[in-house]
């Protein structure tokens, strides 16, 4: 893997490299400190900036080092306006580290198939760092630095061998200078906002190319996720040899983190003092560590075989497209990269996956933004979304489903009435009742309507569709998830099914579409770009009508494009903004703010009232959130109250805290394991324990039994054969076989889960995986009491992406501006739609061409970087 570490000054710089540029003396020659891999490695220079920086040596001395650092030249001229500055920035520790496998082989390899270990990992940094200067590397010039230019970087790489437990950890340190050499012979400051966004995608190079190198000594690699590892190498060993990663996962564990900045930041809180012990000791302690695992020396020599043939499938050029659209209608030459990388770490090289890169972005349709950026679709998805637009701009003055006022009238009317209860006249706003009338006497095929949270859009519905039916329509519903589509039916009365459902049922002839025909699709918002085609044909070709209900200021689609916003703007739209959902006025103002990225004034609304609370850790916040969650129990009941988390993960942590108190309490009766499908995956089985009174989430639609894909159920009665469930949305008692039925708890759920869901109070735990579109769902489900709760670790690390730093003992509020800024940021999902196709023109490389590149390829790269 590839972790780049934030920007060091030059001092600290020099006091962290220091042990490795000083020479090592007779008596020093057969130690081993924390780091080393190589006796004497002192590190090495890599990079096309070399000569322009002074460089003239590829070892790296104490005095080079230390003068670019301070950004001196050889001759001491000043080569950046704060030269000499011990805090100036230095530079970015970029850290390589092979996998585990790797580096048991290495551990336990005589010296010579050691050396060559090293050899491999070297190659592939330097590889790696030649795709880094290539793509990621940019100086800035200009006013402020404010421009950008393309430059060669200069970097310092230092390879070690341990962990700070003495653990074999083969890796090497690269640190990239903050100097780079620029296209116009002049040196600057390194921009390094690219480097981190290429993170990825040269990690993977640098592991395809460490597997090459592998398999060019004899051994066999094979995939392990996204990266690779040493068949052979029994996963025992290599559990024993991970003392330090496995301090680091329970550490993150703890705060609630698993990303790669936090995963760098816990390493640095939790390692030991740097110590020294004698090679030989060291060796012969991970020999018999080794063998007691199950991998002895002999066994470990017997991975190499120098004759070894095998043959791997490879995904195709397409097959990596497919699989890089699947959720994203718009893909960048980065994705691209990464994707060929870890494809090429099965069989290829970093030039292999820079090949592999060029015949997809060949498969793939290039399209480019109003900025000029060039990103990559399929024609499929090209076809679909501009099939969605076009189908309803062409039918936009289509007359046969326009209604008369007065039929519309009626309909209004007639809603009305049966909502009104004795004492409790029913109005509808004004901006519903415009809403109905466009939606139903407008002319157009298509017609849209946009829809705050809670702003009453199923009742709106209802009078649309009582209109149509009237005058002698079909109305059919249609949704996403199965609860949401059970909702349409149950609220606005339109016999409704999911979208794959009905696709289904089209395909078969099972439903029937026509000119008499009205679809209505709600959280049409949610609707990826595939699946809005296919209605869209569907109904274009059958003469029906398409109305499209949603907010593109919720949650975005799983799957690729979003093309409701587009629509939203193509065709005629009603919009309702006038929030009815949550009770006192404030509140709806605090959703109002938060769904038009004001999160600042949002959360101050709610922490004036006592409803946001920081705590230290993400165990805290836990703990935090479940006691909120069982006082709001014992105020409304089980029913009445919801936690909120961003990731399943989270949702997990949640349901077991809940479910600690409630147990401690003497809540949970008769508590069973019981064999039920996994929430997470309905194809497998799991053990869940279940008891009388417990919440639970049903996560696959079981249409033959009654229950949909997001019903909440409270557990009535349990056994091993049976459970009987009182289903939230219809208030009847279900018996099951819950080894049929995918469940899991149900104290809390994750934000996707909810929307459109309405509970009477909400708590909310907060996470950095947020946006302006989460936070808005989040602050919307409850009629009356959200409370938010933060974690300070999280926030932390939303901090440190954004380079800002709060003061711990400051209020509540003013310790969140970090995640105040990410939850007002728009996430929305890119379609082709914002870009327009390449000059038809424009020529692309043949695979001639290609061949020739790739040929090159690597002679080019490591002549740029001075290898």
């Amino acid at each position: 893997m590839l972790s780049i570490s934030g920007a060091r000054s030059a001092g600290g710089a020099a006091t962290y490299f220091s042990s490795h540029l000083q020479e090592k003396g007779p008596a020093e020659a057969g130690r081993l400190d924390d780091y080393y891999a190589g006796e004497g490695d002192r590190g090495r220079w890599v990079g096309g900036g070399l000569e322009k920086l002074g460089i003239e040596s590829r070892e790296v001395t104490s005095r080079d080092f230390q003068r670019v650092c301070a950004a001196v030249g050889r001759d001491g001229e000043r080569l950046a306006q704060n030269a000499g500055d011990p805090d100036r920035r230095a530079g970015w520790d970029a850290t390589f580290s092979a996998p585990k496998s790797v580096s048991v082989c290495w551990a336990l390899a005589d010296p010579t198939h050691r050396a060559q270990i090293e050899a491999a990992q070297a190659v592939a940094v330097e590889r790696a760092l030649a795709v880094m200067q290539e793509k990621a590397c940019f100086a800035r010039t200009g006013r402020d630095g404010q421009d950008l230019q393309r430059a060669l970087l200069a970097a310092a790489t230092f390879q070690h061998g341990t962990s700070r437990e003495q653990d074999p950890q083969l890796h090497t340190h690269a640190f990239i200078m903050n100097l780079a050499a620029r296209e116009d012979g002049k040196v600057s400051s390194l921009d390094a906002r690219e480097m981190m966004r290429w993170q990825k995608a040269v990690g993977a190079v640098y592991r395809a190319e460490l597997a090459l190198q592998l398999r060019g000594l004899g051994y066999k690699t094979e995939r392990d996720g996204a990266a690779f590892r040493v068949a052979g190498v029994p996963k025992g060993v290599e559990q024993e040899f991970s003392q330090r990663r496995a301090q680091i996962v329970e550490r993150l564990r703890e705060l609630g983190l698993k990303d790669a900045k936090s995963a760098e930041n816990v390493a640095l809180e939790t390692r030991s003092s740097k110590v020294e012990i004698d090679r030989d000791t060291l060796q012969s302690q991970w020999t018999a560590r080794a063998a007691a695992a199950g991998l002895d020396r002999a066994a470990a020599a017997a991975l190499r075989d120098p004759n070894r043939e095998y043959t791997v499938e490879v995904p195709t050029a397409t097959g990596l497209l497919k699989t890089l659209t699947e959720h994203d209608a718009v893909i960048d030459e980065r994705r691209i990269l990464q994707a060929a990388a870890e494809a090429a770490q099965e069989i290829g090289g970093a030039d292999g996956a820079r090949l592999r890169a060029e015949t997809v972005k060949l498969a793939a349709v290039e399209i480019q933004g109003f900025d000029g950026k060039t990103k990559y679709t399929t024609r499929e998805l090209l076809q679909a979304e501009r099939d969605v637009l076009r189908l309803a701009q062409a039918r936009a003055q289509e007359t046969k489903h326009q209604l008369k006022p007065a039929e519309v009238e009626r309909a209004i009317a007639k809603i009305e009435s049966q909502n009104t209860k004795p004492g409790a006249p029913f109005k509808l706003r004004d901006e519903q009742r415009e809403a109905v009338r466009l939606l139903a006497a407008a002319p157009g095929a298509t017609a849209v309507m946009v829809g705050d949270a809670g702003t009453g859009k199923s009742t709106s519905l209802a009078a649309v569709r009582q209109a149509y039916e009237s005058a002698g329509f079909k109305v059919v519903g249609a949704a996403l998830a199965g609860k949401a589509a059970a909702g349409l039916q149950a609220d606005a009365g339109i016999k409704s099914s999911t979208i794959d459902r009905l696709q289904f049922d089209l395909e078969r002839g099972a439903v029937k579409l026509d000119s008499k025909t009205i679809v209505i699709v709600d959280e049409a918002g949610m609707v990826d770009s595939r699946k809005m085609a296919v209605l869209s044909r569907a109904a274009h070709e059958a003469g029906a009508k398409m109305i499209l209900v949603g907010d593109h200021k919720q949650l975005q689609p799983v799957g690729a494009g979003a093309t409701f916003r587009h629509l939203s703007a193509a065709v005629p739209a009603a919009r309702l903004q006038e929030i009815g959902r949550q009770r006192e006025g404030w509140a709806r103002e605090a959703v109002r703010e938060m769904s038009r990225g004001e999160a600042a004034r949002a959360l101050a609304r709610y922490a004036e009232r006592g409803a946001v609370r920081v705590t230290a850790t993400h165990a805290a916040a836990v703990r935090a959130v479940a006691d909120c969650v069982i006082a709001d129990r014992a105020a409304i009941g089980a029913r009445g109250v919801v936690a909120i988390a961003g990731t399943n993960t989270a949702v997990r942590d949640l349901n077991s805290a809940i479910r600690d108190r409630l147990r401690g309490a003497g809540e949970l009766k008769g508590e069973r394991e019981i064999k039920v499908r996994d929430g997470n995956d309905p194809e497998k089985t799991v053990n869940l324990k279940l008891a009388v009174g417990e919440r639970i989430v049903v996560t696959r639609n079981e249409n033959k039994i009654g229950l949909k894909n997001g019903d909440f159920a409270t557990v009535v009665s349990v056994s091993s054969s049976k459970i009987t469930l009182a289903l939230d949305r219809t208030e009847k008692h279900i018996s099951v076989d819950p080894a049929a039925v995918a469940m899991r708890h149900g104290y809390a759920a994750t934000t996707h889960r909810l929307q459109g869901a309405t509970v009477e109070r909400a708590v909310v735990l907060g996470s950095e995986h947020t946006s302006r579109e989460m936070a808005y769902v989040q602050a919307s489900r409850s009629k009356g009491e959200t409370t938010f709760v933060f974690a300070a670790a999280k926030v932390a690390k939303l901090e440190l992406a954004a380079g800002v730093e709060s003061d711990p003992r400051a209020a509540p509020l003013a310790r969140l501006g970090a995640a105040i800024e990410a939850m007002s940021r728009e996430n929305q999902k890119e379609s082709t739609l914002d870009y327009r196709e390449r000059d038809p023109s424009f020529a692309p490389p043949s695979l001639d061409q290609l061949r020739d590149v790739a040929a090159g390829m690597g002679r080019d790269s490591r002549d740029d970087m001075g290898m």
